[in-house]
């Protein structure tokens, strides 16, 4: 990336961490004057507390014979089916059979895509209590399962990078977050950003 931005400056020079002589350090002292250091052993068994739950924030992917335990799970792919119909994601006013597609497609020579969705459901926060789960679902659109009309794998000549998700718009975006009083954001996808609002 900086090679893009000053080619006269990066292919002279090799970038490196500054380096500086090593000397030794004293031990800095970090705890508050009148409160000693007390082994988390003790300081459980005097305050009464028989176990600390640190959140960490793991989700646990479930996979479909768990959904099964896990009403909430059909609940969450609803919710997330409703918003992606909410912004337009897809329509399902004109919902045909796979195999008439097909039929209509063939004869005719019309190139058709046909995709797939791929459903996610996973628990946030699994580390939790389990009242405290949050159970979340996402429905993606399958990019590597494309295929046409004669059932073999699609092939787009006409797209050359989705930026800009491609790694040179990344790079684009960060170079100028960098610069002094700019800031930068990014999101996933347009409901991600509507639900971040």
């Amino acid at each position: 990336m900086i090679r893009s931005l000053f080619p006269d400056v990066a292919n002279q020079h090799v970038f490196s961490m500054p380096c500086v002589a090593r000397s030794r350090q004293s031990h800095r002292q970090k705890l508050v004057k009148g409160h000693p250091s007390v082994p988390l052993d003790v300081m459980m068994a005097e305050t009464g507390c028989h176990e600390i739950r640190t959140p960490a924030f793991v989700r646990k992917l479930l996979d479909r014979n768990e959904w099964k335990g896990h009403p909430e799970a059909f609940k969450a792919i609803e919710n997330e089916k409703q918003g992606l119909l909410a912004n337009g994601t897809w329509d399902e006013t004109n919902i045909r059979p796979k195999s008439e597609i097909l039929a209509t497609a063939q004869p005719t020579g019309n190139e058709i895509h046909i995709g797939s969705l791929m459903v996610f459901v996973s628990i946030k926060g699994f580390e939790k209590l389990s009242h405290e789960w949050i159970v979340k679902a996402r429905i993606v659109f399958r990019g590597d399962a494309v295929k046409d009309e004669e059932n073999q794998a699609a092939v787009f000549d006409d797209i050359a990078a989705s930026a800009p998700t491609s790694l040179g718009g990344l790079n684009l975006i960060v170079a100028y977050g960098l610069l002094d009083g700019n800031e930068t954001s990014t999101s996933d996808c347009i409901k991600a950003y509507v639900q971040s609002l």
